[in-house]
């Protein structure tokens, strides 16, 4: 699996280059970081920021002053001290258990499409492909069918 995932990676634009060596920690503060980061509107460039330290950097994004690298590196003001603080602790964690009890989630990543479809772990390009053909989103369908046969 791991080999696969830096050759997909390094296929994609801009590239991925995967490194599986990074510390794996508790990500509580990780998703403080990203829910205060939505105050101002850079919450997409905040999770893209941790998959790269975290896969491509091998950064341990449990970490206080890595977390704290990357809210400046998106001139968040204050971050150290949103992060030494308990700010957003029950916000994340009331986020956690609606997501786990009321939406069903027990892995990541989890999608969800159009609030119809769910799909749950790492999956081929076809999984969602197949998804988006069975919800008939307009616009997408003709595409994705022809993609489809491509990766058949």
């Amino acid at each position: 699996m791991l080999p696969h995932m830096k050759t997909v990676g390094l296929q994609c634009s801009p590239e991925i280059k995967f490194s599986y060596g990074g510390k794996i920690g508790n990500t509580l503060n990780s998703h403080r970081l990203v829910t205060y980061s939505k105050q101002f509107n850079k919450s997409n460039e905040c999770v893209e920021l941790l998959m790269k330290y975290y896969f491509e950097m091998e950064k341990d994004i449990s970490d206080i002053n890595v977390l704290v690298e990357i809210g400046d590196k998106l001139n968040l003001p204050k971050v150290k001290a949103a992060l030494e603080s308990k700010e957003l602790c029950e916000e994340v964690n009331k986020e956690l258990k609606h997501s786990r009890d009321s939406l069903g989630v027990s892995s990541v990543p989890t999608f969800f499409i159009n609030e119809k479809a769910r799909i749950s772990g790492g999956q081929r390009p076809l999984a969602f492909l197949e998804q988006f053909a069975k919800l008939r989103i307009p616009l997408l369908t003709e595409r994705i069918e022809k993609e489809a046969k491509k990766l058949e």
